[in-house]
Protein backbone atom coordinates (compact mmCIF):
# COMPACT_ATOMS: atom_id res chain seq x y z
CA UNK A 1 0.00 0.00 0.00
CA UNK A 2 2.27 2.35 0.87
CA UNK A 3 4.62 1.32 -2.61
CA UNK A 4 1.62 2.30 -4.30
CA UNK A 5 1.11 5.66 -2.51
CA UNK A 6 4.29 6.43 -3.47
CA UNK A 7 4.28 5.99 -7.23
CA UNK A 8 0.77 7.56 -6.80
CA UNK A 9 2.69 10.76 -5.86
CA UNK A 10 5.51 10.25 -8.00
CA UNK A 11 3.37 10.35 -10.87
CA UNK A 12 1.00 13.42 -9.50
CA UNK A 13 4.66 15.03 -9.36
CA UNK A 14 5.44 14.13 -12.68
CA UNK A 15 2.17 15.48 -14.07
CA UNK A 16 2.90 18.98 -12.44
CA UNK A 17 6.05 19.17 -14.02
CA UNK A 18 4.96 18.47 -17.75
CA UNK A 19 1.92 20.77 -17.00
CA UNK A 20 4.30 23.44 -15.49
CA UNK A 21 6.93 22.73 -18.82
CA UNK A 22 3.62 23.65 -20.92
CA UNK A 23 3.06 26.61 -18.68
CA UNK A 24 6.41 27.33 -19.18
CA UNK A 25 6.32 27.27 -22.82
CA UNK A 26 3.10 28.78 -23.40
CA UNK A 27 4.63 32.28 -21.11
CA UNK A 28 7.38 32.03 -23.73
CA UNK A 29 5.60 32.03 -26.51
CA UNK A 30 3.08 34.98 -25.33
CA UNK A 31 6.22 37.24 -24.77
CA UNK A 32 7.43 36.49 -28.31
CA UNK A 33 4.22 38.08 -29.33
CA UNK A 34 3.98 40.51 -27.25
CA UNK A 35 7.91 41.70 -27.91
CA UNK A 36 6.70 41.66 -31.75
CA UNK A 37 3.50 43.90 -31.11
CA UNK A 38 5.31 46.29 -29.02
CA UNK A 39 7.48 46.93 -32.13
CA UNK A 40 4.27 46.95 -34.53
CA UNK A 41 2.95 49.31 -32.43
CA UNK A 42 5.74 51.69 -31.81
CA UNK A 43 6.56 52.08 -35.79
CA UNK A 44 2.62 52.61 -36.09
CA UNK A 45 3.24 55.68 -33.49
CA UNK A 46 6.32 56.92 -35.14
CA UNK A 47 4.40 56.60 -38.92
CA UNK A 48 1.75 58.31 -36.98
CA UNK A 49 4.00 61.54 -36.01
CA UNK A 50 5.53 61.70 -39.18
CA UNK A 51 2.67 62.24 -40.51
CA UNK A 52 1.23 64.81 -38.32
CA UNK A 53 4.68 66.53 -38.36
CA UNK A 54 4.06 66.82 -42.37
CA UNK A 55 0.34 68.01 -42.07
CA UNK A 56 1.26 70.73 -39.65
CA UNK A 57 4.41 72.25 -41.75
CA UNK A 58 2.31 71.44 -44.88
CA UNK A 59 -0.18 73.66 -43.28
CA UNK A 60 2.18 75.97 -41.86
CA UNK A 61 3.65 76.47 -46.09
CA UNK A 62 0.08 77.42 -47.15
CA UNK A 63 -0.61 80.06 -45.25
CA UNK A 64 3.06 81.37 -45.37
CA UNK A 65 2.47 81.44 -48.86
CA UNK A 66 -0.93 82.68 -49.14
CA UNK A 67 0.10 85.83 -47.05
Amino acid sequence: SLEEKTVTIWQSIDDLHTKFDEIEERLRDAEVVLSESKQTISCIVNLGWIVIGAIVTAGIGTLLMVN
